[in-house]
């Protein structure tokens, strides 16, 4: 018995630890490109590629000759199958807008822009989320090129998300399919 004990310990605090991810992205006004980068526990990283937009799909570019096409309509809104979504806790938010020094006036006139919609969106999220640690600013950079938005979200994923999210995705096939045969 007592070599079970830790055997059930490790097992039930590799389900229930939340582990912390942090995703990283980059979003480049000239190449029309969302960057990326995901980390696990903020230092090691776990995956690096950029996204592109093709209809309505989001494109996932692992690599030159790998990538992923998603319905992100399908994906967030649609379908049979819960929202994966909504098993992540968020604990962060840093959104930065990015404007070249040697911009014009409509390009510091999108970033100001760009700033006062975050500052109505974060203030409205806070409101529904007061955990969530909101950081705003707006970055000035000198290389010449650098137009687009910086934004990082930081949150807590626990192995218990997937399976929360297996179980409701399991119960909801089971009420379509007692739908489909009247029971």
């Amino acid at each position: 018995m007592k070599e079970v004990f830790p055997v059930i310990s490790a097992v039930l605090f590799i389900i229930f630890f939340p582990f912390p991810i942090s995703v990283k992205t980059f979003f480049s006004a000239s190449e029309k490109k969302v960057f990326y980068s995901v980390f696990a526990f903020g230092k090691l990283r776990i995956n690096s590629g950029y996204i592109t937009a093709l209809k309505n799909r989001a494109v996932f570019h692992f690599s030159d000759r790998k990538a992923v096409a998603i319905d992100y309509v399908k994906f967030f809104f649609g379908g049979n199958s819960p929202n994966p979504v909504k098993f992540i806790r968020i604990t962060d938010l840093d959104f930065s807008v990015l404007i070249d020094a040697f911009s014009d006036v409509f390009g510091f006139s999108v970033a100001f822009f760009a700033n006062v919609c975050s500052a109505i969106f974060f203030s409205v999220l806070k409101l529904y989320r007061p955990e969530i640690a909101v950081k705003r600013k707006i970055r000035i950079t000198e290389d010449g090129k650098t137009n687009g938005f910086l934004l990082g979200i930081s949150f807590l994923f626990g192995i218990y998300s997937l399976i929360g999210y297996f179980i409701g995705k399991i119960i909801k096939e089971l009420k379509n399919v007692k739908k489909q045969f009247g029971k």
